[in-house]
């Protein structure tokens, strides 16, 4: 049996949400989605074969370095794979990660927006 492919993603946008489902929706994903980073922690807790996540960074409520950290503790027994999208330069993250001190062992790929979506699909794939 086929494993179920699923992915969460994680944006304030609801544009970005919705063209990010249609693409993964097309590829064979089964999408939930989160506003902010404590929806996708209670979403994740309360559906274990979440895995890949795509994460933006700039959120209200919760933004997508402290998903980072409070997945970091909260959720630190389950296996996740984190792909970033953001409008901040790598370079922005990295600075913002050090100064943090967040631990980035579940971080996978960074992906700078504008990006194509299809990239981000061949990198999930390409590693599952």
């Amino acid at each position: 049996m086929e494993k179920k492919r699923v992915v969460l993603v994680v944006d304030d946008d609801h544009i970005n949400r919705s063209i990010l489902k249609i693409y993964f929706e097309k590829d064979g994903y089964f999408v939930y989605e989160a506003k902010n980073g404590q929806e996708a922690i209670d979403i994740i807790l309360a559906n274990k074969e979440i895995i890949n996540i795509v994460l933006d960074l700039n959120m209200p409520v919760m933004d997508g370095y402290t998903f980072i950290e409070q997945s970091n503790m909260k959720i630190s027994d389950m296996f996740l794979r984190i792909f970033i999208t953001s409008a901040h330069s790598k370079e922005h993250y990295a600075k913002t990660v050090l100064d943090r001190k967040i631990n980035t062992k579940n971080i996978v790929r960074y992906f700078e927006k504008p990006f194509l979506v299809n990239k981000l699909i061949d990198a999930i794939k390409n590693i599952e």
